[in-house]
Order: C-alpha cells, then sequence, then structure tokens
C-alpha cells in the first residue's frame, strides 16, 4: 500500500490538472505519481539551462554540516519561457555536460491540462518568448552522472511558462505545494522579468516551504505589483499564509554575483509548537527536580 503524504498531495493535484498529450505515453507519468511519497517537489524560476539544484538537493551534497536538510525534493519544477536564445538544447538527450557532471534525459512526454491554462502573462515580462515551447510542459526523467556523487536518477517537470503566471495558476489556484525554493540571479528586469521573485518570500507560509535557495543578487520589490493585482493580494491576506522566519544556515557555492546561501523557513505555528514543548518540558523537569528535593 502506497501512503502519500497527505499534507502537500502533490501527485493528487498534478493528476486532476494535467495528463500526457499522447495515451501512448500515459506510463512514465503514472510512474512518475506512483514513485511519490513524501510529495516534496523544488522548484526553480527562470531556470534555463542549469540544472545545479539537482546537485545542491543531493543528499550526500551537504555532507556533515549540522545546517543539512532534513528532508529533500522528491521531483523537480523548472519555469523559464525564454530560456536561451537556442532552445534546441532541450531536445538533445544529453541536457547537459561538463568535465564533472552530465545530465541525461532518459524519457520525455508531453503534458497538457485537462482544461485551459494560460501560462503567459506580458505584464510580467520584457523580452520575447521562445515560439516553439512556448506554453508547453514536459515530464523528463533523468539520469545524472556526478564525479561526485555517482550516477541517480530525477524526475523533472520542464515548463515554458512566465514565473508569475505559473505561482498564480499552478501555486495559488490548483494548490501545488512547494517543498523548496531555488531563487538565483533573479536578474530583475535586467534579463527580462518585470517581477522581482524575492516577493515569493512573502507567500512561504501558503507554500508551505522548508528550504531556501538564493543568491544575494542586487535587486529591490516593488509592492506595488502586489497591491495591483487582485489574485496575488487576496492570497497575501489569505490566514493559511501564515508568519515565517527566515534562518540562514551557510554558503553552498560561490557564484557570479554571490554567495549562494541555504535558508530553513521556520513557520510561525511550528515555532510556537516547538517553544510550548520546551516549556512544557521544562516545567516537567522542575517538577521532577522539586520533588526528588523533599
Amino acid at each position: 500500500m502506497i501512503i502519500q503524504n497527505q499534507k502537500y498531495m502533490n501527485s493528487k493535484k498534478l493528476s486532476q490538472t494535467f495528463k500526457p498529450k499522447y495515451s501512448s505515453q500515459s506510463a512514465l507519468w503514472k510512474e512518475f505519481l506512483v514513485s511519490l511519497r513524501m510529495e516534496y517537489c523544488l522548484w526553480y524560476p527562470s531556470a534555463g539551462q542549469d540544472f545545479r539544484d539537482l546537485l545542491y538537493m543531493h543528499p550526500d551534497y551537504f555532507g556533515d554540516k549540522d545546517y543539512a536538510p532534513t528532508s529533500y525534493p522528491e521531483f523537480y519544477i523548472h519555469t523559464d519561457c525564454n530560456p536561451s536564445p537556442d532552445a534546441n538544447f532541450f531536445e538533445n538527450k544529453i541536457l547537459f555536460s561538463s568535465e564533472t557532471t552530465e545530465v541525461e534525459c532518459l524519457e520525455k512526454i508531453e503534458l497538457i491540462a485537462n482544461h485551459h491554462i494560460n501560462l503567459l502573462d506580458s505584464q510580467y515580462y520584457d523580452f520575447m518568448p521562445s515560439k516553439d515551447l512556448n506554453g508547453k510542459m514536459f515530464l523528463m526523467k533523468l539520469k545524472i552522472h556526478s564525479h561526485k556523487f555517482g550516477s541517480f536518477e530525477r524526475y523533472l517537470i520542464y515548463v515554458f511558462s512566465e514565473n508569475m503566471k505559473f505561482f498564480k495558476e499552478l501555486v495559488l489556484k490548483v494548490g501545488l505545494r512547494i517543498h523548496t525554493i531555488m531563487n538565483v540571479v533573479d536578474g530583475h528586469r535586467m534579463g527580462g522579468n518585470l517581477f522581482n521573485l524575492r516577493g515569493l518570500e512573502l507567500y512561504l507560509g501558503l507554500m508551505e516551504t522548508e528550504y531556501l535557495i538564493s543568491d544575494n543578487f542586487p535587486n529591490g520589490f516593488d509592492f506595488s505589483l502586489i497591491n495591483n493585482d487582485s489574485v496575488l493580494k487576496k492570497h497575501l491576506q489569505n490566514p493559511n499564509n501564515t508568519k515565517t522566519l527566515l534562518q540562514h544556515f551557510g554558503v553552498i557555492m560561490q557564484r557570479r554575483y554571490g554567495p549562494v546561501t541555504f535558508t530553513k523557513i521556520i513557520h510561525e505555528k511550528d515555532y510556537w509548537q516547538k517553544k510550548t514543548e520546551q516549556l512544557r518540558n521544562a516545567k516537567v523537569k522542575d517538577f521532577n527536580y522539586s520533588t526528588t528535593q523533599h
């Protein structure tokens, strides 16, 4: 019997929202959905051709560091509507190759929505999206060959979508829950993205996010983008969008625009529950101590 995470329920939400474009390709889709246990997902907005998140969240990446994650993503979602001037990389069997790492695509199927979903909105970007892949979505079974970690497989869903439309349509409306967010080199406006993805940190409680991987790329956030958007504003005020604390653990890599940091998200309800338990345990210890003295 498969016991899946009743908190995240991502497999149920995905299966209700998407299906393979061709029925003959349903085997990989079913294999993917059945494989999910904890249903943890990492979302990498504006991923382009970067697959380093697959390495960052490998269980052996942190070694014996005391801030190593206690849970890891089971599948990955990359979004980008302009991944490169040459999007042909997506058609290759080898998606990435270097002296130390190779990302191989074992299988790939196209997914379509069971109902209409618009994944592009020009109010959030200022560039020409990829014409051939515009609005498409693919499930890929990847095999990563790493000199450091050996070979391992991961499922990745690549969505050729504008980041904020993906967020509004699939996170806010469909209800996908994001275990880890990787926000690296957002490039606010410099890359044509008109919505600074730092704004996603305002919704960490709603997404039930556990970890954040980010850099120190110098950018600011314009709150008017939320105030002028009824959907974003509504969900910002959602009672389930509880307060969170960001506990920076350490630097996991140095990159061009600064250090990439690993942050633990502490949810307010979990924080106070833990504090209550600590106080209760302290009182029990005090009581036991006082009784033994008499």
